[in-house]
């Protein structure tokens, strides 16, 4: 299960996800319950469940599922974060969540390209400011650009 790893994702319903497909791809008759008590969360179906969006990943599972996966460290802070960011309805918190999401991934990232990657998706405008300018009449123009992007950008 380690070979795929928590900050290689956005979306912790994806992770679990093709972590099942793998483990049904090398393991006969696996099956979801199976995947459930692999994770100690005993004979259920929960990870479907959370797989498929109906069910939160809480805090307190996300601590149980990163245990019986021997994650630690910055991976483990990233899965817990993924979860806790998910249940946040606040657009600054969840803001806040997503700023402490990257700053764990730029620790785990270890080329300078991939850290520059990150660096330009910090912050939404930039992929903003990077389409607008594909368009046949774009300016290198700070007014034009302020014009085309939604929600403006001092």
């Amino acid at each position: 299960m380690l070979s795929i790893k928590p900050s290689s994702y956005l979306d912790y319903h994806k992770y679990f996800k093709d972590i099942y497909a793998k483990l049904k791809s090398e393991i006969r008759g696996y099956t979801y319950v199976s995947f459930t008590s692999d994770l100690g969360l005993g004979e259920c179906n929960t990870m479907l469940l959370i797989i498929q969006g109906k069910r939160p990943l809480t805090n307190k599972v996300a601590k149980t599922v990163a245990s019986s996966m021997n994650l630690k460290g910055l991976e483990r802070r990233y899965l817990l974060r993924l979860a806790e960011m998910e249940s946040l309805s606040d657009e600054k918190d969840r803001d806040k969540s997503f700023a402490s999401l990257l700053e764990l991934k730029s620790e785990l990232v270890t080329s300078e390209g991939d850290k520059n990657k990150l660096e330009f998706f910090r912050d939404w405008y930039n992929v903003a400011i990077f389409e607008l300018m594909s368009y046949e009449d774009a300016r290198d123009d700070p007014e034009w650009i302020s014009k085309g992007l939604m929600p403006t950008v001092a």
